[in-house]
């Protein structure tokens, strides 16, 4: 078992903590962590093969699976570290892929022959890398990477084999970048204004200082532009809307128009390889589903219907006759299915594999309940198999500005199969809901989204399946937040919390940052506050300085390799929580980051919240 620290309360009486005999054993986490889900990544040029991300040993990995035979192999046996695929070279001689350093979130780019060792093709120490694809002519694939200046991430292109590395464009502090035109003469860039107004930004080759395309008044958000064939810019805005939707620009008259809108967001899109299609996925209420167009006529092309499934992923072969796509549910994770687009045959190419019964799995309920101002609060709903009173708790997802999905997890999953309710609620200023629910919380963060989270819980306590004495809450990363702040400052609301790797002094965590997130940091401090303006809010809304609140028992799990939230967060929390005489359980694993990656630590944490919440939450 890898090394972690572990320091805890002693549990009482071990038996004593154990579920009442049954006939058969509830499951183990073990048992949901070996249920592989299997994400496509990227078909051979040759459409032959397939790149495919699978934990099926409980570690991400490279696998390739043959579009013929249906036979998968393992191409990578990473232990600590996942590796995820990215390409094919277009010879067909060997593999892209990615890793960190045990969640220091400092990517690398690794190339793979067969089932030869490895070769790190960017080795340069502290320097992370994003993979951005081939040019059309397949003689190079372009990078960012902070090579040049660590706050910066510069655009780079490389030759395979070779692996020459050529820098193309430095941008200047506040601009990143988006695209490059395959006939390499236009950059597209964007720079962040506010938390809700981003522009973007046109470079043409030779030029000094680069025009702005996207002149507005009011907050708007630019995002997600890609060139085209004939160097028009594809984008997503929100501009005279609520939901973002994609447009059209050209570049040099910076006339543009919508192609595509919705009652929802739109999140991303993909034109393949000839531009024969186009790829968009909507957010509808948590989950997310695909469309397809042809281009450029924009003429829906009909997909095969699958209710309740989440479509996760989505990959075209370049030859634009093969469509595949990940698809998931609360009750089976992620599988590769291949769409046919000339006879429009939908095959499942991987299957679950689990050793639990299909029974053991519960599906979940998309809903809203009432907060304290009245606003409606989307939340998805894990209920137990059985009549209850159910022990209960409040999820609270990322961000801030993340988003709970329907869709896989093993951890409610298997939370449900102990007993336990989950409502995964998604607070004001989670995205998916149109920019006037996002920019609810801004400046209020600790407030009024934390009083979201209180308001579920009065919302849990009204069902009859429910003991609503024994509801508790926990969170990762912003959530984790939330659960300590639900501690601190509504400290008789939930019987227990649970902190993954979460914020508990806003003053360092908006201080100590990665030098990556330079040019975006400022969004953060639109959203939340800033150290040198807003000292005092930010002291008033941190858990640590007013630890002394915290009474309920607590429970903190932290990465030491965490570049995001970093150790001392949890180290200083729990530290004043114990002074107090309150229950703490710490749980640090030396080899992790922001997220728990390796089978064997993820296991261990999840039993221990497991005894954590048969002790406090079960009684």
């Amino acid at each position: 078992m890898k090394k972690a620290l572990m320091t805890s309360l002693i549990f009482a009486a071990a038996v004593s903590l154990l579920l009442p005999a049954k006939e058969t054993a509830p499951p183990t986490i073990e048992d949901f962590l070996t249920i592989p889900s299997h994400s496509p990544s990227t078909i051979s040029w040759d459409d032959s093969k397939m790149l495919i991300g699978s934990a099926k040993d409980g570690q991400l990995n490279v696998y390739e699976m043959d579009l013929f035979t249906k036979e998968m192999r393992q191409l990578t046996h990473a232990h600590s570290e996942p590796n995820q695929p990215l390409a094919y070279l277009p010879d067909g001689s060997g593999i892209l892929f990615k890793a960190d350093g045990q969640g220091n979130e400092i990517s690398h780019l690794f190339y793979q022959e067969g089932e030869k060792e490895p070769i790190d093709i960017t080795p340069f120490e502290n320097v992370k890398m994003i993979y951005l694809g081939f040019n059309r002519e397949r003689t190079y694939f372009y990078l960012l990477m902070n090579l040049e200046e660590q706050k910066t991430m510069s655009l780079y292109k490389m030759e395979p084999k070779s692996w020459n590395l050529e820098l193309i464009y430095s941008p200047k502090r506040g601009f990143d970048i988006a695209d490059i035109s395959e006939d390499e003469q236009l950059i597209c860039l964007t720079r962040r204004e506010h938390t809700h107004d981003q522009n973007l930004y046109l470079l043409k080759k030779g030029a000094e200082e680069p025009t702005l395309l996207t002149p507005h008044e009011g907050e708007v958000l630019f995002s997600s532009p890609s060139f085209n064939r004939a160097n028009d810019l594809l984008f997503l805005t929100d501009e005279g809307r609520d939901f973002t939707y994609l447009c059209k620009m050209d570049p040099m008259t910076k006339q543009r128009e919508p192609l595509i809108e919705a009652d929802w967001d739109i999140t991303t899109y993909l034109l393949t390889h000839n531009e024969k299609y186009l790829v968009v996925r909507f957010n509808e209420d948590s989950l997310s589903k695909l469309r397809l167009y042809s281009y450029p006529s924009l003429q829906e092309v009909p997909l095969p219907k699958l209710e309740g499934y989440a479509h996760a992923s989505a990959v075209f072969s370049k030859s634009e006759k093969f469509l595949a796509i990940g698809l998931n549910s609360p009750k089976s994770p992620t599988q590769v299915h291949l769409l046919n687009l000339e006879t429009h045959e939908l095959e499942q190419l991987t299957f679950d594999e689990s050793p639990l019964d299909k029974e053991t799995f519960v599906d979940a309920q998309s809903l809203t309940f009432a907060s304290y101002d009245g606003l409606e609060i989307p939340s998805i709903l894990y209920m137990p198999k059985g009549e209850g009173p159910f022990p209960a708790l409040v999820w609270a997802h990322g961000g801030p500005g993340g988003q709970s999905q329907l869709g896989w997890s093993p951890y409610f999953q298997y939370l449900a199969s102990q007993g336990f309710a989950i409502l995964a609620v998604n607070n004001r200023g989670s995205s998916g809901y149109g920019k006037t629910f996002f920019s609810a919380a801004d400046k209020k963060h600790g407030d009024a989204d934390l009083m979201d989270y209180i308001f579920a819980k009065e919302y849990l306590k009204r069902l009859p399946q429910i003991d609503g004495e024994r509801i508790g809450v926990i969170g990762a990363s912003y959530g984790g937040y939330i659960t300590l702040a639900a501690l601190t400052f509504h400290p008789d609301c939930f019987a227990c919390g649970i902190d993954l790797f979460g914020v508990s002094n806003w003053l360092r965590t908006l201080t100590e940052y990665p030098p990556w997130w330079e040019n975006h940091i400022a969004s953060l401090h639109e959203k939340i506050g800033h150290p040198a303006t807003d000292h005092d809010y930010l002291v008033g809304i941190s858990p640590l300085f007013h630890a002394d609140k915290i009474t309920k028992p607590l429970f903190v799990l932290q990465g030491a390799n965490d570049p995001r939230v970093v150790q001392a967060e949890s180290d200083e929390i729990v530290e004043q929580v114990r002074l107090g005489n309150t229950p703490c359980v710490y749980l640090l694993f030396e080899d992790e980051g922001h997220g728990l990656t390796q089978k064997e630590n993820r296991i261990l944490a999840w039993q221990s919240i497991k005894e954590f919440l048969d002790r406090y939450l079960k009684g």
